[in-house]
């Protein structure tokens, strides 16, 4: 994996179910880090560093505003997102999600549903 985490891409397994019924706990997820100038859009699903200590943590993108990203799960009755500690500023995005890779290979993007907790391989 030497030469992939050059490029910026990473494995990152989904805890919680937040995201339900887009990613489930365990799901293997393929990420790509976020740099300057490439920022993830509504829809898309990042991995985020979030607010108050929770650590990181798979939502949406569910809008962009003046003081950072509104970020939610799929499943509102899971989790903790920006309803409950507001935006997250843009420098808190650490990755957007490319694709499921196990057990059900998937790409993930605008207009599909995902969400949970992250951690990195």
């Amino acid at each position: 994996m030497g030469a992939s985490r050059q490029r910026g891409w990473r494995l990152a397994r989904v805890r919680g179910r937040s995201m339900l019924p887009t990613l489930r706990e365990g799901d293997l997820l393929l990420v790509h880090l976020v740099h300057q100038g490439r920022s993830p859009g509504p829809g898309q699903v990042v991995v985020a560093l979030l607010p108050g200590g929770r650590g990181l943590g798979v939502k949406r993108v569910r809008r962009i505003e003046a003081q950072g990203y509104w970020l939610e799960g799929d499943n509102p009755h899971e989790g903790t997102d920006s309803r409950v500690f507001g935006p997250v500023p843009a420098q808190h995005i650490r990755a957007r999600v490319v694709a499921r890779v196990w057990p059900r290979p998937a790409p993930l993007g605008q207009g599909h549903s995902s969400a949970g907790t992250a951690r990195y391989r």
